[in-house]
């Protein structure tokens, strides 16, 4: 009776190949979701918006959290945000939270002018 001989089946380059691409790409969509500040670091200089359309943006943001926005000063350079004006407390504190929120915006500055709530 004749024995066959069955080789081991050898992986190929291109699977080895395949398993590290997959394995840095899995790497890099972890920290990409995962780390708070890896899609502002990621982006490229390029696509950073300048300061008039900035100002357009975060004028736009805060329209949709208070209802007058002509109140507020808003004055950017180079992705730093100053918001002046009359507030209360707690509406100076939102509308700062509200302009960190802006794609772009790098810090945000309070200079707002503190009034009692009516």
């Amino acid at each position: 009776m004749a024995t066959s001989f069955r080789r081991p089946r050898l992986r190929h380059r291109g699977y080895d190949a395949a398993i590290v691409v997959l394995a840095a790409a899995a790497g890099a969509a972890l920290m990409y979701f995962l780390h708070p500040d890896a899609r502002r670091r990621l982006r490229p200089a390029a696509q950073a918006p300048d300061d008039a359309s900035l100002t357009q943006q975060v004028r736009a943001a805060l329209g949709r959290v208070t209802g007058d926005v002509s109140a507020v000063d808003v004055r950017v350079r180079d992705g730093c945000v100053t918001l002046k004006g009359p507030a209360a407390a707690e509406d100076a504190a939102e509308l700062v939270a509200c302009a960190r929120r802006v794609p772009g915006v790098r810090d945000v500055e309070n200079r707002f002018s503190v009034r009692a709530a009516s």
